[in-house]
């Protein structure tokens, strides 16, 4: 089990970086004839990073970061509480019993088994992700 404080963490972290980096585009949609004038929005994950490490002063750009844009107290994140299953939340706005990735790993058609995050970590052009 995450302890609270790195899923706190890791929303805090989700959280800011939107507020900062989109400039309220999730509440509004710019619309216009040219694909450039969409907003273009980044969402940068740390995993496992922890609420201590900011408190501590380990991650000064992180609390730049927070001192500058918004930032939330708490945030639950969703069951069950491992890395890929809440990362698809976040980007399909669902939770894992809609979108179906419960776990670690990914199904490879191609090899007809489950490809694990350790074994992803490396190049692969053929890993396509959704967002």
């Amino acid at each position: 089990m995450i302890p609270r404080s790195t899923a706190r963490s890791r929303w805090l972290v989700v959280v800011t970086l939107l507020h900062l980096l989109d400039g309220g585009a999730w509440c509004k949609r710019v619309r216009g004839n040219d694909p450039a004038d969409e907003t273009v929005l980044i969402v940068v994950s740390y995993d496992a990073f922890r609420t201590e490490y900011l408190r501590r002063g380990s991650a000064s750009y992180m609390a730049e970061l927070g001192h500058n844009g918004t930032w939330a107290e708490y945030l639950r994140n969703v069951f069950p509480t491992k890395t890929f299953p809440n990362h698809h939340s976040i980007a399909t706005g669902v939770f894992p019993n809609q979108h179906g990735v419960m776990a670690n790993g990914l199904y490879d058609h191609g090899r007809g088994k489950i490809n694990y995050s350790y074994e992803l970590f490396h190049f692969n052009e053929e890993l396509v992700p959704i967002w």
